[in-house]
């Protein structure tokens, strides 16, 4: 069934022996599972996931969507407002890309509840790997039944809280769209 960190604490071990054990375990776990489960992506794997979003949301050159969700969490003892996030409360920060089927591509877990998404994408590295071209994003191509054939770059697409980069996009701000936009 399992045991939480406080009846671990007061029964078997100390209170940081108690952490060490779990985040070493976790550490382990994800070493030995990452290459399998969530392998860096190649060109092919990018581009088939584009032509997943197409198909599912005639999004064209989509290869991603990225999101953060804050989790609230008990203030841990000493830190501060570190984990304070602007929705008040205290919280870590779960950030993830997702492919069209919703299975994770990249994540991103723990980050104090005070960092944005946007610099939290942007720090760690998935978004290091994005800005140096070592994702291994395949060059722009047209959009699908364009007859213009301008080549359009492949893009993540998140919500306003991200930067516009060459890879990724953001929706127009909801106030005073024109029609076009």
């Amino acid at each position: 069934m399992g045991n939480s960190f406080a009846s671990l604490h007061e029964n078997l071990l100390g209170g940081t022996t108690v952490w060490e054990i779990v985040k070493d375990c976790c550490n382990s776990i994800w070493n030995c599972m990452k290459a399998t489960k969530m392998p860096e992506k190649m060109e092919d794997n990018w581009v088939n996931i584009a032509n997943d979003f197409y198909r599912r949301t005639q999004f064209p050159n989509c290869i991603g969507a990225v999101d953060g969700k804050h989790i609230r969490i008990k203030v841990p003892t000493g830190s501060g407002s570190l984990f304070y996030s602007y929705k008040h409360f205290f919280s870590i920060l779960l950030l993830a890309l997702v492919d069209a089927n919703y299975c994770f591509i990249a994540v991103d877990v723990g980050t104090f509840g005070k960092s944005s998404d946007s610099s939290v994408f942007k720090n760690k590295n998935i978004g290091r790997k994005l800005e140096s071209n070592q994702l291994g994003i395949p060059g722009s191509r047209p959009f699908p039944n364009d007859e213009n054939g301008k080549c359009m770059p492949f893009m993540i697409v998140g919500d306003e809280a991200f930067v516009l980069l060459e890879h990724v996009l953001h929706p127009y701000p909801i106030r005073n769209l024109s029609v076009q936009q």
